[in-house]
């Protein structure tokens, strides 16, 4: 049996959060809406209430934009995967929100039923190993430190809890 990814959508307008949950069938296709936010904030404020496994995210939003909200949810939970949304084409948008660690950007003109099935089926196909039913905030240091890693083999610097940090690399070289 096919396991059930929890979606949250995070959007200011209403029109493009309705839109999306009427979409696809998502029970059928192996997904559940679990949360909306009609901004960043919100969505964190929901975040463990809801544990998501994947956020679709607008970029421009009143009160906490996309980018800072990838950024957040990429710190505090790096297992959640996330796919932007916006109607933004300008490079700096879609630089900026992969060098945070997101799944894919998908212009909303372009966003279709099977467009965007195929590109959830890409990201949750990775997390298969990842037993779905678990929380997807689990082993958060394991994966803070596999993403530090990553982040710092691409040239990119990491900020990482020295605390968590020592515990498992404990010797100075």
């Amino acid at each position: 049996m096919k396991p059930v990814f929890k979606i949250m959508i995070v959007d200011d307008e209403m029109l493009v959060r309705q839109g999306i949950k009427h979409l696809l069938d998502w029970e059928q296709e192996g997904y559940r809406i679990v949360g909306e936010a009609s901004n960043g904030l919100e969505a964190l404020n929901l975040m463990d209430e809801v544990s998501p496994h994947v956020i679709l995210t607008d970029i421009v939003m009143p009160v906490m934009g996309g980018e800072k909200l990838v950024k957040v949810v990429k710190e505090k939970y790096p297992r959640i995967e996330i796919i932007v949304l916006s109607s933004f084409s300008e490079f700096d948008y879609v630089r900026s929100t992969f060098q945070s660690g997101v799944a894919d950007y998908i212009l909303k003109p372009k966003l279709e039923a099977d467009y965007l099935l195929s590109i959830l089926n890409k990201v949750t196909a990775k997390m298969v190993a990842m037993k779905p039913d678990a929380d997807p905030r689990a082993d958060q240091g394991e994966a803070q430190i596999l993403q530090a890693i990553e982040k710092l083999m691409t040239g990119y610097e990491s900020a990482l809890d020295p605390m968590l940090l020592h515990s498992r690399f404990p010797f100075g070289q």
